[in-house]
């Protein structure tokens, strides 16, 4: 899947967010003439499914172009959201979006306006959406999911994306540490063992060191969870001036122009092939001694861990 981030623009700030700093980065949304490029190279090497996301990426003024345009090519579009969109443009979108993945935060980091506003978008797109995702991100003093299994009873859900809160590029945002990630790790298997007990599939969508999880959770998490897995691959993120990095919190792994490559796969290779050295020296020697290490697990984020062994003073900006 390629992620287009047509804009760092956003009408929410919330704390686990690693996209926000990158908008000093990238302050202009995606241009047209850019967007175009993109497209072509997209339809010219029938890349199957491109994710428009930001940011909020229906803050972007020719968003509903944008989807048209790249459903026009073969290829299925979704759209990561936070739904706080008017239902007039949603109502628009659902012609051309095959899956609608909608952050569903807590109600605590909405105002009142925007509850309201999210429930009507949501009633909109539970009825019309070809595909409907609520996405939940664990992050410190963000464990809780009551209000999440309540929206999955109250609106036609088909999966649900889940994953623990990452390092941003800086390190600014609220993220869960090495540390901790067994104990985030059971909140998060029981959070996929209420969501299968309600008939919604999940998928973990970052990799997991898998000595944070017991025998019988990690063969839970493999049949419940879409890709979870202890090897991340790269998730191609490209931003609104044609260049793209493995991923936001590597962002430093970084190509200056996507269409000068022959494809996803071609990009893919690439992003992997930058990102090898890390996988070793990332490691430490828990990780060195155990079978699984490189073979099924890469023993954690591989940006969490180069943040860590950062010599002091250094900064990844």
């Amino acid at each position: 899947m390629i992620n287009f981030f047509v804009s760092f623009s956003c009408n929410l700030r919330c704390p686990y967010c690693f996209a926000l700093e990158l908008r000093k980065r990238h302050p202009a949304p995606m241009d047209d003439a850019t967007f175009e490029r993109l497209r072509d190279w997209v339809a010219a090497y029938r890349i199957p499914l491109v994710s428009l996301i930001g940011g909020e990426p229906t803050t972007h003024p020719r968003i509903l172009e944008m989807a048209t345009s790249l459903a026009e090519t073969g290829s299925k579009v979704a759209l990561f959201t936070n739904a706080l969109a008017s239902e007039s443009l949603l109502e628009r979108l659902v012609e051309h979006v095959d899956n609608f993945v909608v952050n569903y935060n807590a109600p605590s980091l909405l105002t009142p306006s925007q509850q309201e506003q999210r429930c009507r978008s949501l009633a909109l797109l539970s009825e019309k959406a070809r595909r409907l995702t609520f996405s939940k991100n664990f992050f410190p003093g963000g464990m809780t999911y009551d209000y999440f299994l309540e929206g999955l009873a109250r609106y036609k859900v088909s999966a649900v994306r889940c994953d623990v809160a990452r390092p941003s590029f800086t390190g600014a945002n609220s993220h869960s540490v090495p540390r901790s990630l067994p104990a985030v790790m059971t909140k998060v298997v029981a959070f996929a063992e209420k969501c299968k007990n309600m008939g919604v599939p999940t998928g973990l969508d970052c990799c997991v060191r898998l000595c944070a999880l017991n025998e019988k959770d990690t063969l839970f998490m493999e049949k419940q969870a879409v890709k979870f897995t202890g090897i991340c691959h790269p998730s191609m993120d490209i931003f609104p001036d044609l260049s793209a990095s493995y991923c936001l919190p590597l962002y430093d792994l970084h190509v200056d122009d996507v269409t000068s490559f022959a494809g996803e796969e071609a990009l893919q290779w690439h992003m992997a092939e930058a990102a090898r050295p890390l996988r070793r020296q990332a490691a430490n020697r828990k990780c060195l001694g155990c079978d699984l290490f490189q073979r099924r697990c890469q023993g954690g984020c591989l940006a969490q861990k180069r943040r860590n062994r950062l010599p002091r003073g250094e900064s990844l900006s």
